[in-house]
């Protein structure tokens, strides 16, 4: 792992400066009208693209120009598991975006969800021909269908440069409440390239002597105008589920020696998800759900659900699934999958749909 001192130097070395030109040398030229998406996915878990499309597909795309995949380690295996979701799609503009040979080699440098997440949005604002660009986290559900037109237009409406649909606050700095997190926010192109490249990246910096942690977009987030950075309050909470951290926990249980405990069951939805939907002739490296299960009792060598904390976590967890499969968005089919498969956690943990 490279040192924490060396990492600032080498990424303002090697992301100082906006790529103009495309993989062929020719200036992109004058960006369309309407916005991106950007959909960075988790190569191994092409799930989650099967998922973001889906959701997409549902929505409303007037003002949506491209759609922009954006995988975190390129590979064969992905490009046909690409090919055989997206066939036939009727999604404007649906491309595939690779990392070039440098970004492969950075990111296999770190293997951290951090730095992956920062080349793909890179990567994705390189290669977007319009003016603005959305950022689609893969572990969010839309339940509206014109949510994103409605998003869009509000973007327009209230004439900034960046807009979000929550707040972010920053630690150790929440006096700066005008911040908003990265998952379905829109920016203008010119306000994340009048940036340097390495400045979206999350890191840590030193600022008025305290050793501050930015995520990703935060910084210059932070060095904008208040009033250029807008949130999106229109939204209630019947309209999207979010998830959170789903790709980074289970980054993390990749990495991880000996049992993971799966305190907010990432691992589960991932596995459930798999199961119900899961079509692209992939073989997954998530434990099976006769692992997980195994785990419950103490009988699985790469998981566990033995924490008070984790018990307490169920029931949000739980609940959530439950928005999921009555928001009917994933099919009556799929929903009673998920519902049966989980049954034995419901047991576990005296859960009931009457709570």
């Amino acid at each position: 792992m490279i040192s924490d001192l060396i990492k600032p130097v080498l990424f303002k070395a090697l992301y100082g400066s906006w790529e103009v030109t495309n993989a062929l040398g020719i200036d992109k030229g004058p960006r369309a009208n309407g916005y991106t998406a950007l959909l960075p996915v988790p190569a191994d878990l092409p799930v989650f693209l099967q998922i973001a499309l889906k959701s997409l597909l549902t929505q409303d795309q007037k003002h949506l120009t491209e759609i922009l995949v954006i995988p975190d380690i390129p590979s064969d295996d992905f490009r046909v598991a690409f090919r055989k979701l997206t066939e036939g799609s009727s999604l404007p503009g649906l491309r595939l975006v690779e990392m070039n040979r440098k970004d492969r080699v950075v990111g296999r440098l770190y293997r951290t969800p951090n730095v992956y997440y920062f080349l793909q949005i890179l990567n994705g604002i390189s290669s977007a021909r319009s003016a603005h660009v959305l950022f689609h986290d893969a572990d969010l559900f839309l339940f509206s269908k014109d949510f994103l037109k409605r998003h869009y237009e509000t973007f327009l409406d209230r004439r900034v440069s960046v807009l979000g649909v929550d707040r972010r606050s920053i630690g150790r700095l929440e006096e700066y409440r005008h911040i908003v997190a990265t998952w379905e926010m829109i920016a203008s192109l010119e306000w994340l390239m009048r940036f340097k490249p390495y400045e979206h990246r999350g890191h840590k910096r030193f600022f008025r002597g305290r050793l501050i942690n930015f995520d990703s977009t935060l910084f210059p987030q932070f060095l904008t105008d208040p009033g250029e950075v807008g949130i999106n309050k229109e939204y209630g909470s019947d309209e999207f589920l979010h998830f959170n951290f789903v790709i980074s926990i289970y980054r993390l249980f990749c990495k991880s020696r000996g049992p993971f405990e799966d305190k907010y069951f990432k691992l589960l939805l991932i596995r459930s998800l798999i199961d119900a939907l899961g079509d692209a002739g992939w073989t997954y490296s998530v434990p099976s759900m006769k692992e997980l299960v195994g785990a419950l009792a103490g009988t699985d060598e790469k998981v566990s659900y033995t924490t008070l904390e984790t018990r307490k976590n169920y029931d949000t967890f739980r609940c959530n699934f439950e928005r999921l499969m009555q928001s009917g968005i994933l099919g009556t089919e799929a929903g009673n999958t998920m519902r049966e498969q989980i049954r034995p956690f419901d047991d576990r943990f005296a859960w009931t749909l009457e709570r």
